[in-house]
């Protein structure tokens, strides 16, 4: 089988074939699902024939529990988040995201030694409906891609949010 990771333009796509089988629709069936507990974060290394995807699975805390969202980790995009439609509506409906004095939304992080304001924008449509970490965050936790074939952030971050 042959895969396509880019275009004319030298976009890369993103497709349902760039997650594990028992996903929909690029998400895992329990994310944008309100829980009382935070999942443990789940860093999946997904091969489809020679193309390779990190995926990294966290909660974000809100004010009715905690919602569990599925981000594609390897992106060169420069913002923290990029969201994807069903992740901004129950982020949204969750009151997870704050607004400054100037009007922009951004979502709070508690690190070990600091309170991060990480903005977010639209997923890119070349990735829609996946849901993307970019550089900011992953320079933030500190990707560790391991000897084994797996990967890690060394600042370890149980669940988004404050």
């Amino acid at each position: 089988m042959l895969l396509t990771m880019s275009d004319e333009e030298g976009v890369v796509l993103v497709t349902c074939l760039d997650f594990p089988r028992h996903f929909i629709n690029m998400h895992h069936p329990d994310d944008y699902k309100v829980q009382s507990e935070p999942i443990t974060p789940e860093f999946i290394v997904h091969q489809a024939g020679n193309h390779v995807r990190l995926i990294w699975r966290v909660s974000f805390k809100c004010a009715a529990g905690y919602v569990p969202i599925s981000f594609i980790v390897d992106t060169g995009g420069m913002n923290y988040f990029y969201f994807s439609e069903p992740a901004v509506m129950v982020l949204e409906e969750n009151q997870v995201f704050v607004r400054d004095d100037n009007g922009n939304n951004y979502v709070r992080m508690r690190l070990p030694d600091q309170i991060v304001r990480a903005s977010f924008v639209d997923s890119p449509i070349h990735a829609k409906p996946a849901n993307l970490i970019g550089l900011k965050l992953l320079f933030k936790l500190q990707l560790q891609l391991e000897a084994s074939n797996t990967f890690r952030f060394l600042t370890e971050v149980p669940w988004i949010g404050v």
